[in-house]
């Protein structure tokens, strides 16, 4: 049996031999090359976070800190009622959407 990319595995067709050590050694190096470049571009990614962060702390550090507090409030089960997780829901997508078009146009609100 053989995987196919969707993770299902299927019958090898019949007359088809398995594959050879030598094809399987190449595979290995390209998945191994394909992982290297994923983690590559997750610690800059990463980086990238932590450089935005560190900005945000310098500059508005009282409300780097208040998101900060209320992330690790939410994320540590402190909303129990449904309401309380409904409004907690929209006020996060308000920010979002703040932040998003901060990110996009930083110095649309400076004139």
């Amino acid at each position: 049996m053989t995987t196919s990319k969707g993770g299902t595995s299927r019958r090898r067709p019949v007359g088809r031999s398995a594959p050879s050590a030598q094809e399987l050694l190449a595979e290995s190096k390209r998945v191994g090359a394909d992982l290297a470049d994923v983690a590559g571009a997750a610690l800059h990614a990463a980086r990238g976070w932590e450089m935005l962060l560190r900005d945000q702390l310098d500059r508005q550090p009282i409300a780097t800190l208040a998101v900060a507090a209320g992330l690790g409030y939410l994320l540590g089960g402190g909303l129990r009622s449904g309401l309380a997780r409904t409004l907690a829901g929209m006020g996060a997508r308000l920010a979002a959407e703040r932040v998003m078009g901060q990110l996009i146009a930083p110095n649309a609100g400076e004139r």
